[in-house]
């Protein structure tokens, strides 16, 4: 199994050297066996590890999953972050199942625990046999083709080493190698339905139907990857031909209304994406959409959810969003060593450095260092009129205003981007730009590097 996952490593380049990877550890027999494979592997293929557990407080033994793990890692020298959270009573308190309010809690301590760590990557321990339950599951729910390709091997800085290792491998590999891990009484519990799933269909499937089920699911997810990624390439070659309006975008007739309807709505697809309309939107309001340009007439309009809409015009479609009519973020005061979190913008996770990382010319655009010195007391705010940002490299500062226009961000979205702001001056319009007076240059003695974090720009955990 060893050289399996390894293979997988190098085969789709989940790995580099010198990287760090977080490994999602819940105790159970899956993500142990991921984290003692890797730390196998360590010598080889040259990565640091660590680890990060959360006990969800589901069940009465979870304490003792937390010392387990936080033992298991002691006496191998990893570093392990533990995080308790209340799932019963975050549940009551959302008004969502218990599978939403732990999948949401697993998935916001993974973002932060890789922040506080310094890693890299996060490394999940889903196997063939889960890519299998994900295919299952979401073609009774009526998935789309995209949606049927399930997991991938690296995606959004998350890995799966495991993705073509089947659970009885996984076993075997335990009980041969003598790792222990812990058992989840609730994994058994079939009044949830992945492990109605697990436990009851496919079993049935299996032997009545095709003993070979969970091979035919996997080959299913790969085919529909396949696809997916050729028309992803298709639609990028077409998505420069939509003309970006102040309010979203613009499909011409030229240019998308002869096209495949298959190519056509998943054009339209990327536009809502865009445009930030990425959930509750239903193949429903896709085929409304894309009816517009098969039955014209202009003024014709589609109310999309969130009170954006689609309007047909004499040459084409235009999806918009209505001006939103004020900033949703709230003005708050940025600490400059820990962790911020700004109702409407997202979580800011600030820490002081002595000297500047390696790579920092390579990160993200939601990762940015500062000057120490040129921080003093700072607010994050949404943009008001007057505002002015000295971009870095720009010769000069210019209208916040025009600077988004150069940069195609539509009016309606302006209001959305989160703003550092210091005294009068914009350290950085978070995603686009920072001050070119705050930047690290050769005389900077301390820097501050700040890490922005919001749901929609990660995959859902």
């Amino acid at each position: 199994m060893i050289g399996k996952v390894q293979q997988a490593i190098e085969n789709y380049g989940l790995i580099k050297k010198g990287d760090c990877i977080l490994v999602g550890l819940s105790g159970g027999m899956d993500s142990m066996a991921l984290l003692d494979v890797l730390k196998r592997l360590q010598p080889t293929l040259g990565f640091s590890l660590c680890a990060a557990h959360l006990d969800h407080g589901i069940r009465d033994e979870s304490i003792e999953d937390a010392r387990f793990v936080a033992n298991w890692c002691d006496a191998r020298g990893i570093t392990l972050l533990v995080e308790h959270v209340d799932i019963p009573t975050l549940k009551e308190k959302e008004k969502v199942s218990l599978e939403v309010a732990a999948r949401s809690a697993r998935h916001g301590f993974l973002k932060t625990a890789k922040a506080k760590l310094h890693a890299d990557k996060i490394a999940l321990a889903h196997h063939k046999n889960d890519q299998a339950e994900t295919v299952l599951h979401r073609l009774i729910r009526g998935s789309s083709m995209d949606g049927l390709a399930a997991m991938a091997y690296i995606s959004e800085g998350i890995i799966r080493p495991l993705l073509g290792i089947t659970r009885e491998e996984i076993e075997t590999y335990c009980t041969v190698n003598n790792v222990p891990w812990r058992e989840d009484h609730t994994n058994r519990d079939t009044a949830y339905t992945r492990n109605a799933l697990r436990h009851e269909t496919l079993p049935a499937i299996k032997e009545r139907y095709n003993p070979a089920i969970i091979d035919t699911l996997c080959r299913t997810a790969d085919m529909a990857a396949t696809d997916r990624d050729y028309f992803d390439h298709e639609v990028s070659k077409l998505i420069p031909k939509a003309e970006s309006t102040d309010d979203g975008y613009f499909m011409g007739d030229e240019d998308f209304l002869y096209l495949h309807p298959a190519l056509r709505r998943r054009c339209i697809r990327r536009m809502m994406k865009e445009l930030g309309l990425l959930y509750d939107v239903s193949q429903l309001h896709t085929l409304s959409v894309d009816d517009l340009f098969v039955h014209q007439g202009t003024g014709r309009k589609i109310e999309l959810p969130y009170g954006y809409a689609a309007l047909r015009h004499a040459m084409g479609v235009e999806i918009i969003k209505p001006d939103a009519g004020g900033a949703m973020i709230e003005e708050t005061v940025l600490s400059l060593e820990g962790v911020t979190d700004v109702p409407g913008a997202g979580r800011f996770t600030s820490e002081l450095l002595s000297a500047p990382p390696k790579d920092i010319r390579n990160h993200s655009k939601y990762v940015q260092y500062f000057d120490a010195m040129q921080l003093g007391h700072v607010v994050v705010r949404a943009r008001r009129d007057g505002d002015r940002i000295h971009p870095l490299g720009a010769p000069g500062n210019k209208k916040l205003k025009d600077f988004f226009i150069d940069k195609k961000v539509s009016r309606w979205k302006r209001d959305d981007v989160p703003l550092l702001v210091c005294g009068d001056r914009i350290l950085w319009a978070v995603g686009y730009a920072v001050d070119h007076g705050a930047r690290v240059t050769e005389d900077t003695t301390a820097i501050y590097k700040i890490t922005y974090t919001r749901e929609e720009y990660g995959e859902t955990i």
